[in-house]
């Protein structure tokens, strides 16, 4: 029987699935999506020898060692294959290959890492796009987004998830199209920024998020505050301030 069927422009590219350790085979908690990573293999070149010159750009958008590297690897793409409905779907693209499952694996959150260039900062700044894995429709979740990890997060129990933007922490439900601010009434500090050294712009982060997933546990430099997603309710849980 006929599980599923490669959309035509995969057709005509040679398409295989990625092995080794980095890139397991995986099966959504759900059980209706197996998730792993395909690439789209290139012809192999053959090494030139011969002396060549490298070529530095001052509008490289990354250094040449890596540009060199990527022009020679096929990069690996998230995939997945719902057997029940019989769609295959590749998630990412040449353009969009850094990838992100949400936490009910029903989202995935894809982007560029060099997509901007090189910046004075650890982490560069890329647009995220946001994927439906069953449809496989897609929006423009944040554009110019720090790719810090630490600054978008999933709940473990939801689609649901929260990053960090203009100096305070925001909610998004991708089911509902739903964005609003958590933290506009908590007067306190979420990151270590300094202007003497703004290269070094870090998060303090995410703690975790409560047993029904209603609320998230945000760290401030000495404490960590219970916040409701739905933006009713905050406190902060513990009193690190006082030392």
């Amino acid at each position: 029987r006929k599980l599923y069927s490669l959309p035509m422009e995969i057709k005509k590219k040679p398409l295989k699935i990625a092995d080794g350790a980095l890139y397991p085979i995986v099966l959504s908690d759900d059980g209706e999506k197996v998730f792993f990573s395909v690439v789209f293999e290139k012809p192999k070149v053959t090494d030139d020898k011969r002396e060549q010159v490298e070529v530095w750009n001052g509008t490289d958008v990354c250094l040449f060692p890596v540009r060199q590297v990527l022009e020679k690897i096929s990069i690996p793409l998230l995939a997945v294959w719902l057997p029940k409905k019989g769609v295959f779907r590749v998630l990412g693209d040449s353009a969009r290959y850094f990838s992100r499952l949400g936490g009910k694996q029903d989202y995935v959150v894809l982007s560029d890492p060099y997509q901007y260039g090189l910046e004075p900062t650890y982490y560069e700044k890329v647009d995220y796009y946001i994927k439906n894995v069953r449809t496989g429709s897609e929006k423009l979740l944040l554009e110019k987004q720090s790719h810090d990890p630490n600054q978008l997060c999933f709940s473990p129990l939801s689609n649901e998830m929260v990053y960090y933007r203009n100096k305070h922490w925001w909610y998004y439900n991708p089911e509902t199209d739903f964005t609003q601010c958590l933290t506009e009434n908590i007067q306190t500090k979420w990151d270590n920024t300094s202007e003497d050294v703004p290269h070094q712009f870090r998060v303090y982060g995410v703690a975790g998020w409560s047993i029904a997933g209603a609320s998230v546990l945000l760290y401030d430099e000495n404490d960590v505050w219970k916040v409701a997603l739905d933006g009713s309710s905050y406190e902060r849980i513990t009193d690190g301030w006082k030392e």
